[in-house]
């Protein structure tokens, strides 16, 4: 039975990989390319919640929003190769997942506050509804996800932090997949890089076990955009963390020692 549903996940990724990406018929424009690379932590074949490796894709190229002008929204799907185990945060639509795009509060960008989707000033209370953000362009690519508030009843901000929420489930009492809506990503061109970082993703390691040979069991990670903008992944599939036994145990038969003498 375990084999079975494992071979179901490996389908359905498969399967929603092809159904999510944009055919590059629909799209128009410069086509935006990003280069993908994991952690690979190595993770207790008993546990139920382990923190996989984060998956960072650095793009470039693509055409930068016009100034004055709401950059396009895409929605971008995140699957394992087994159960998502991230804690549900209130209301159970959302979980602990995050996107956050071009590292603020890091050594690569120290200076950059984060802001996330939903704080004040960056408000998702908009027609678009809860958990989707807007930002409208300067015509500076490096500056959309500034972390800025804006102002307003719908101030559109600069936010660069976006929560993940529950995707729809691949069988029946399982789910393995984190689905970021409305996520506002403006192309860098060729002016500058973006970094988009999936963070703070949990998995149930006890479902995939160890590998009975001596190859390692993994845990892969497969990534899809969805939308009218022309997004290339080189490698959109990656393994995400290795399952190792957290403890072993070994009974022994020997005799118990002798008391010592005096």
């Amino acid at each position: 039975m375990a084999d079975f549903r494992k071979l179901f996940y490996a389908f359905a990724m498969g399967a929603l990989a092809i159904g999510l990406t944009v055919p590059a018929s629909a799209q128009s424009g410069v086509s935006t390319t990003c280069a993908s690379s994991s952690a690979t932590p190595l993770v207790r074949a008993e546990g139920y919640t382990e923190l996989v490796g984060d998956y960072v894709l650095t793009c470039t190229g693509g055409t930068p929003t016009t100034a004055g002008t709401p950059v396009t929204q895409v929605n971008i799907t995140v699957f394992l190769t087994t159960n998502i185990t991230s804690k549900i945060t209130a209301g159970g639509l959302y979980n602990e997942a995050l996107l956050i795009i071009d590292e603020p509060n890091t050594p690569t960008n120290p200076n950059r506050p984060i802001l996330n989707c939903g704080a004040t000033g960056a408000a998702d209370t908009g027609i678009s509804g809860p958990g989707v953000c807007s930002i409208v362009s300067n015509g500076n690519p490096a500056q959309t996800y500034s972390g800025a508030a804006g102002n307003g009843s719908y101030g559109s901000g600069n936010p660069n932090v976006f929560q993940g929420r529950l995707g729809i489930a691949q069988n029946a009492g399982q789910n393995n997949v984190v689905v970021f809506n409305g996520v506002p990503f403006d192309p860098p061109g060729t002016t500058t890089t973006r970094t988009l970082r999936i963070t703070n993703i949990r998995a149930d390691a006890e479902y995939t076990g160890v590998a009975s040979t001596f190859a390692q069991a993994q845990i892969q990670m497969n990534l899809a955009f969805n939308g009218t903008q022309p997004i290339t992944i080189n490698q959109p599939q990656l393994i995400v963390a290795y399952v190792q036994h957290g403890l072993i145990v070994s009974a022994s038969t020997g005799s118990p020692e002798s008391p010592s003498t005096v």
